[in-house]
């Protein structure tokens, strides 16, 4: 994966780290190679008061992890990859008369 930044809220950048993808850090957790503390997992950087720094370790890029795996139009209840934007789950959710109890702004 080429090396980028990953800013956050209020524009904090800090350091570039090693940055990975989710099969790398599970093969990494499977191997021992990697303890879950060296790990931080990066979503799209647009959490209030959230910075992505973790210069000793890896961050795992969550961004591709981005399908919605079920939805049950009956109670609400969504399952999806964590790396599923918060537009998307409205988008998925609201024409079958569900909206997240909270959000943010």
């Amino acid at each position: 994966m080429a090396a980028e930044r990953f800013p956050s809220f209020g524009l904090a950048t800090p350091p570039a780290p090693r940055a990975i993808g989710a099969d790398e850090a599970i093969s990494l957790l499977k191997s021992g190679q990697a303890k879950p503390a060296s790990l931080l997992a990066y979503g799209n950087g647009r959490s209030y008061g959230d910075s992505c720094q973790n210069g000793a370790g890896a961050v795992v890029d969550m961004r591709s992890l981005n399908r919605i795996r079920a939805f049950n139009a009956e109670t609400g209840v969504l399952e999806a990859d964590a790396g599923v934007l918060l537009s998307d789950i409205i988008a998925h959710a609201a024409p079958h008369g569900f909206f997240p109890a909270v959000v943010p702004g």
